[in-house]
């Protein structure tokens, strides 16, 4: 069973070479019942990326098998301590992609909460963990410049802040406007 695990948590982060004139690097982290999704239009083409949404990311956490996957992104506090995101069931994890500097990048994460419905012959009881979206975040990332999209929570509440990551592992959260583009405040 171990095998068919590693097998769905087998998959290519980036297709291309990372040109740091051209592109941006994110860091996005999902888990089981939590993901954190991204899209952006290239080429006249919507793109979308789902980090633990998908079947294989979601089973893989559940069962505490899932990896971590880097393309070279400084290790940051919030990489370094993952075990402090962890949930019931639900071990949190990091991938990192190759996205267009110049062009607007989306991200948003969710709540994907469970029902128990317990049926006895006297009564029926139901629980409801609740559900939630988080608002979009809409950036412009910079060439040559690293991000990650972090939960602002590590409960079943939904946000996310976007951190610029420097060379050294240093974040800085990137300030919005409007939900459309981005300054970096300073201090």
């Amino acid at each position: 069973c171990l095998m068919i695990i590693n097998g769905c948590q087998t998959t290519k982060v980036s297709e291309k070479t990372y040109l740091a004139t051209t592109d941006s690097r994110i860091r996005l982290y999902g888990q089981n019942q939590k993901p954190t999704i991204l899209e952006y239009i290239k080429d006249g083409e919507k793109k979308k990326i789902n980090v633990g949404g998908q079947a294989g990311d979601a089973f893989s956490s559940l069962v505490g098998a899932v990896k971590n996957q880097s393309i070279g992104i400084a290790q940051t506090d919030m990489s370094k301590n993952l075990k402090d995101y962890n949930g019931v069931l639900s071990k949190i994890f990091y991938k990192e992609f190759i996205i267009p500097a110049g062009s607007h990048i989306t991200n948003k994460n969710a709540f994907n909460g469970l029902s128990n419905i317990s049926n006895s012959s006297t009564r029926t009881t139901i629980q409801y963990e609740g559900a939630c979206t988080s608002s979009s975040l809409t950036f412009t990332p910079k060439a040559g410049k690293d991000y990650e999209a972090v939960p602002k929570s590590n409960s079943s509440s939904c946000g996310l802040v976007i951190m610029e990551v420097d060379h050294s592992g240093n974040t800085a959260k990137i300030e919005f406007f409007r939900n459309a583009r981005y300054d970096k405040t300073d201090g």
